[in-house]
């Protein structure tokens, strides 16, 4: 009667081993997924999803957001909490309109990631605009600056020296706001 008792615990004892070795192995490639959607930004509270969105990022696999706009990265050396870095978002006719947030991103296996686009003659009409508007105020406080300096001349307030260099100052602050602007 021991002969089948220590047969029985023999297997047993070989199931746990067999069923250890194979947690180990296991948890030895076990991965880090990030789950994730890329939308378009139609306006400040309205986004829809983006298909065929190419995302390349070190240490995982290259993939494609499916027609909800949705992906998964799968990270086989890196764990939560760690920087992700980005090679390239790419989709024809797309850029990304949030690229802060993509350089401040972590693997959150708990959390999924959005990345925001926007169309690209969207965002080329988004920065001529923001160009146009922060030109013509700069332009329009550069004239109200000269026009102070030029009433604390004529009231005697600046010698001709001090004017010409608090002049020359304004407009080489002023061209370095418009240079600003384009870089």
């Amino acid at each position: 009667t021991t002969l089948p008792m220590i047969t029985r615990s023999l297997k047993h004892i070989t199931s746990l081993i067999i069923a250890l070795h194979i947690f180990a192995i296991g948890s030895t490639y076990a991965q880090t997924t990030q789950a994730g959607r890329i939308v378009e930004y139609n306006g400040e509270h309205s986004k829809t999803p983006i298909a065929g969105v190419e995302i390349d990022i070190k240490n995982a696999a290259t993939t494609t957001s499916d027609e909800d706009g949705r992906f998964i990265l799968e990270f086989k050396t890196m764990r939560p909490g760690q920087h992700v870095n980005v090679n390239s978002i790419l989709k024809d006719g797309y850029e990304i309109f949030h690229l802060d947030a993509i350089e401040q991103w972590n693997i959150n296996p708990d959390v999924p990631f959005t990345i925001v686009m926007v169309n690209s003659a969207r965002f080329k009409e988004r920065c001529e605009k923001f160009f146009s508007t922060s030109s013509h105020s700069y332009r329009a406080q550069h004239e109200a600056d000269l026009r102070a300096l030029e009433t604390e001349r004529e009231e005697g307030r600046l010698t001709a020296e001090r004017y010409e260099q608090e002049r020359e100052a304004l407009i080489a602050s002023y061209e370095s706001q418009l240079e600003n602007l384009t870089a």
